[in-house]
């Protein structure tokens, strides 16, 4: 291992295919599903095995650390999500249930450690909570071998968000827009819909490369309007 070398350890937690990867200098050493070690599809929990099989492979240990990212931030569109709670009176249960999971994540350094067996004070990361869509865009583009790009990124629903585009030059990431939650229009509920359950996105999305697209069925699925957005036509 070079000395003087800056690892990066980013983690999907408390999220359907928990997973961990690790960086060296902004190269990808190591990426893996906790699936692979605990046998649950798309288990949802902290990637212990991930993120140990991630320092192993690099050949580090968690005191080598320089930031950890995990892929949530409980405090983006924070107001979208009072506003809604505030319109829809949500069942003291759910909003119960959010509070605990936003707990966990805001505390993810002291549950890092602990799930590791090392002190707290033994990790000199930086911890870092990355809004869900910018996660996913900077984990296709930094460690691309393109220094511009246009950058789309497309889920079902995270941090109060289904879409998020915007582009990327050289380590800098700008977001021009974002389609959030409650707005139904998005592509993630197409893409849903049209796969069936259960949870098959992944699954659909794995198969897309040996398939072969149909020309012109996109005007069909997604009504594009101005500026930049989309809309399900009235057959949905």
């Amino acid at each position: 291992m070079k000395s003087g070398s800056m690892h990066v350890l980013g983690i999907n937690a408390y999220h359907a295919g928990a997973s961990a990867c690790i960086l060296r200098d902004g190269v990808l050493i190591c990426a893996v599903e906790e699936e692979r070690f605990n046998r649950q599809k798309y288990w949802a929990g902290v990637p212990v095995e991930s993120i140990r099989y991630c320092l192993a492979d690099a050949g580090i240990s968690a005191a080598d650390l320089d930031h950890v990212a995990i892929s949530r931030d409980p405090r983006a569109n924070l107001l979208r999500k009072a506003l809604w709670a505030a319109r829809r009176n949500p069942h003291v249960g759910f909003l119960a249930d959010r509070l605990i999971n936003h707990r966990k994540v805001q505390r993810f350094d002291e549950t890092f450690a602990a799930m590791l067996g090392v002190s707290r004070s033994d990790i000199r990361a930086d911890f870092h909570n990355v809004e869900h869509h910018r996660a996913h865009m900077a984990s296709t583009f930094l460690v691309s071998q393109f220094d511009q790009a246009a950058i789309l990124s497309v889920d079902g629903m995270g941090d109060f968000v289904s879409t998020m585009w915007g582009t990327g030059n050289g380590t800098h990431l700008e977001v021009n827009d974002a389609v959030h939650f409650p707005h139904t229009d998005h592509l993630g509920t197409i893409a849903i819909a049209l796969t069936g359950p259960p949870d098959p996105p992944p699954i659909f999305m794995g198969s897309a490369t040996t398939t072969a697209p149909v020309a012109g069925s996109r005007s069909r699925l997604v009504r594009f309007s101005s500026p930049g957005t989309f809309a399900r036509p009235a057959i949905w």
